[in-house]
């Protein structure tokens, strides 16, 4: 776990600096999500309360983001970035739920509400990511495909917002 962060050259034509330091250390199910307004939502992952930061990577600063209450980002997360600039994060740990991150509501920071967390779809029984790996697949028709433990999958509807039967996948 660590709190430290670096810029990166996307053209790789510079060597990478220190960036920003996080306002609590970051472990396993730290994933991130940029948002409409370029900055990254950021879930501390391990933290048993949810914990998220928002990083501007032009003003290079972090302030503390929106709690998901009762929520532990664990290994295994993953962001699922939505056509309405909404997120589903999905817990990953043992857990099977999800959070909806929307970037429009909350306190004001900078002149940019920091967002909001609801309740997402609860994942299928069986269909948990249960601190092991996960992958997910946008297809061509809008919706994912959800990879968990390398023997099952579920489909989400991002339209729906619904997650439906756990299947078998090899």
């Amino acid at each position: 776990s660590s709190t430290t962060t670096n810029l990166i050259d996307p053209s790789m034509t510079v060597a990478p600096v220190a960036g920003t330091v996080l306002t609590a250390a970051a472990g396993n199910g730290t994933v991130a999500y940029r948002t409409p307004s370029g900055r990254y939502l950021v879930t501390i992952g391990g933290s048993a309360t949810g914990v998220t930061n928002l990083i501007d990577p032009s003003a290079l600063t972090v302030v503390a983001g929106p709690s998901a209450a009762s929520t532990t980002w664990g290994a295994g997360a993953l962001v699922l970035p939505l056509n309405d600039d909404q997120a589903l994060i999905i817990a990953g740990g043992a857990s099977a739920n999800t959070q909806l991150y929307s970037p429009y509501g909350g306190a004001i920071t900078g002149n940019t509400p920091i967002g909001t967390f609801a309740a997402g779809p609860v994942l299928p029984a069986g269909c948990e990511i249960n601190n092991a790996g996960s992958v997910a697949i946008r297809k061509s028709n809008g919706k994912y495909e959800i990879i968990s433990k390398a023997n099952v999958s579920v489909e989400y509807d991002p339209v729906l917002n619904t997650m439906g039967t756990c299947q078998a996948s090899g």
